[in-house]
């Protein structure tokens, strides 16, 4: 079984020795770096040994943050935001911070930060219903104001929404079309950059409110896709 490192950027100490004591209980964690003296102004990214970075929103300033989520994303390295229920007003700050997931510091069990573990490192993006409800409803709502996207996606990336929109994983995506999980991945680049989307989970929004999968896709999906938390 794949271990990983798991870097910790919490200021609040109580919520950063929960958080440490949880991860150390996985088995799929063979090590947990604390970083709890990160410059607000100019923040120093942790070194290259991490597999997954963990930030708590509100921590620091929303720049700062994203700067140091950039600059991990942009390593190779996953990154989950840690949130707390009231960040729900902040929604459009949270979700423009590159990364891979998110997690709401209130609801957070071992279980359900073991599962989010998974889901990163599979490439799925774990989140709580309110955020995925709101990409939803704002893809919904720009569609009005945007002309239709989607029409450049060659036959392979049209091939590869709807599999993001049915809720497969970079791997399951890769096993069911027969190509490498590396191929999965630049498709799934290029769909976003083509449908101007931040994440996997608004590109299936916008799949799922610009028609751009078949009806019968949709009606299997209900016509609203929520990840897993």
């Amino acid at each position: 079984m794949k271990t990983f490192q798991v870097a910790l950027v919490v200021r609040n100490e109580c919520v950063r020795r929960g958080l440490t004591v949880m991860l150390r209980s996985l088995r799929a964690v063979h090590d947990v770096r604390v970083w709890n003296h990160i410059s607000p102004v100019a923040p120093v990214p942790p070194d290259d040994g991490f597999d997954i970075l963990v930030l708590r929103f509100g921590d620091l300033p929303s720049s700062a943050l994203a700067s140091l989520a950039a600059d991990a994303w942009h390593r190779g390295k996953k990154v989950l935001i840690l949130l707390d229920r009231e960040h729900d007003k902040m929604i459009d700050v949270v979700t423009s911070i590159p990364s891979n997931g998110f997690l709401v510091q209130d609801d957070l069990t071992s279980a359900s930060l073991s599962a989010a573990i998974d889901r990163v490192t599979l490439g799925d993006t774990p989140m709580p219903p309110v955020l995925a409800n709101h990409l939803l409803a704002r893809a919904r709502q720009d569609t009005w104001d945007r002309p239709l996207t989607g029409r450049n996606l060659t036959p392979r990336e049209r091939q590869v929404l709807v599999l993001l929109v049915k809720g497969l994983s970079n791997q399951q995506i890769a096993r069911q079309l027969l190509i490498s999980r590396h191929g999965v991945k630049r498709l799934v680049s290029n769909i976003l950059a083509k449908l101007n989307c931040p994440n996997r989970t608004q590109a299936v929004a916008v799949a799922l409110t610009d028609g751009l999968v078949s009806a019968e896709v949709q009606e299997a999906q209900g016509n609203v896709w929520t990840p897993v938390s």
